[in-house]
């Protein structure tokens, strides 16, 4: 019966000092204080990360770009200090690096390129900025947006003023097998933020993008962004002098 062991555990530590006591019970217990201080820190974990967990508001994937992985170069950096109605105590921006091969590559880059097709298909990415090659490799997914459609007309003014261009690609309409230039993003070679490159954790001035090899950078908005509003202001803030 439970009331007998439970007797015989009383009657064993009626006579023991409060050292043995304690002793006893860490050496007959252990196992059920383990579980309870794993499930206590599990749950004051879960709180914590609950309490503390922040809205992203902007997403911006960066493809085949010079950035290392040092933390050098972000591109967020200083917008995030700028950006109007952002709060950095309850809200973030995410920047993500990689490198994706159009040749395929070994399993590290194909996990990567399945990493980035998955969150352009849900819907993660907001905005992208990548070489004209990886702009073809993914148009098949129909993930980008007619710049024409999500632009402001005075940012398009602007941009036009500026002597900025679109980058186009032929898209095929499958109601009408018609194939159309369809502008899906930005040529952002000229902005002042990408001319100016960045400073590596070495002291080193870097080009964020090889532009003298063909790979200059395209800034595209995805239709299924979940900020569309932040990935707009982020252009302005790529061509602001």
């Amino acid at each position: 019966m439970i009331s007998d062991e439970i007797r015989q555990q009383q009657r064993k530590l009626k006579d023991m000092s409060a050292k043995e006591k304690a002793g006893y019970i860490i050496y007959y217990y252990k196992w059920y204080i383990i579980i309870a201080v794993v499930i206590l820190a599990a749950f004051t974990s879960f709180m914590i990360n609950q309490l503390t967990k922040k809205e992203n508001v902007f997403f911006l994937e960066v493809i085949n770009s010079n950035v290392p992985l040092d933390g050098s170069g972000d591109l967020l950096e200083n917008y995030r200090s700028s950006a109007e109605n952002f709060d950095p105590r309850k809200q973030q921006m995410t920047g993500d690096y990689c490198y994706v091969d159009t040749n395929g590559g070994d399993y590290m880059a194909i996990a990567t390129d399945q990493k980035v097709t998955a969150m352009l298909t849900v819907g993660t990415i907001d905005a992208m900025i990548t070489t004209p090659a990886i702009m073809e490799k993914y148009k098949a997914s129909e993930c980008f947006t007619d710049m024409r459609e999500i632009l402001p007309k005075e940012l398009q003014e602007r941009l036009k003023e500026s002597g900025y261009s679109y980058y186009y690609t032929k898209i095929t309409d499958v109601n009408t097998n018609t194939i159309t230039d369809v502008p899906i993003g930005v040529i952002i070679t000229d902005t002042p933020v990408v001319k100016s490159g960045f400073i590596d954790n070495n002291g080193i001035n870097q080009k964020y993008f090889d532009v003298d090899r063909g790979a200059y950078p395209v800034y595209s908005i995805m239709y299924n962004s979940e900020h569309p509003s932040q990935a707009v202001d982020f252009l302005y803030y790529l061509i602001k002098e």
